[in-house]
């Protein structure tokens, strides 16, 4: 959820919101390279474990983590590289979803109902359950409408990546993304609304 779920919280709730996304993506690339993977990928696939947890994008979210911590300054011309490379991720998501979604039909995109009782879970039930939840245990009002709106994002990119990368049902999986993102834009900003 990162490629949409960052800048729609930073939209939402201002830069002082980038610090607990930062702490959220830790969790959720560790879930995705390990969990996630095992998910996808058909039941025979041997997959070593060492390479699922030392991937890059947990690498490079222990090192944000950490430079901002320290408050270590790295140099304008590091800065300016990131923040280029930033600015592809979202496009570069859309892209791979884009070329997954080419070969379907428009008809399979939108006939098979568990996509849709999949997004009610994903948009609605689930960060629902994750408010009430974590309103009754952290104190922090802000971590809680973050964390909320980070989890009532569509379907993340990545399942249909690693679908692809790992053998699974990358046609499944952007479909599942697709549909998810598409009916986000009509529950992100009533979620907005809420958590504001």
């Amino acid at each position: 959820f990162a490629f949409m779920g960052i800048p729609v919280t930073l939209s939402v709730f201002g830069p002082e919101a980038a610090i607990y996304t930062s702490v959220i993506q830790i969790p959720a690339n560790l879930l995705s390279y390990t969990v996630g993977v095992r998910l996808v990928a058909p039941k025979n696939t041997k997959l070593a474990t060492k390479k699922l947890i030392f991937n890059p994008p947990c690498i490079a979210a222990v090192i944000a983590f950490i430079l901002y911590f320290t408050r270590v300054s790295l140099p304008g011309v590091v800065l300016s590289s990131i923040e280029l490379l930033a600015g592809i991720t979202t496009p570069g998501a859309m892209l791979i979803i884009g070329m997954t979604l080419a070969s379907f039909p428009l008809k399979g995109l939108f006939s098979d109902w568990r996509l849709y009782l999949t997004s009610i879970l994903r948009l609605i039930v689930i960060p629902a359950a994750a408010y009430f939840v974590l309103d009754l245990i952290v104190a922090d009002k802000m971590f809680v409408s973050v964390v909320t709106l980070q989890v009532a994002m569509g379907s993340a990119t990545i399942s249909s990546m690693l679908a692809i990368q790992y053998g699974g049902n990358a046609d499944l999986a952007g479909k599942g993304v697709f549909l998810t993102t598409a009916l986000s834009a009509l529950t992100i900003p009533v979620w907005a609304i809420i958590l504001r």
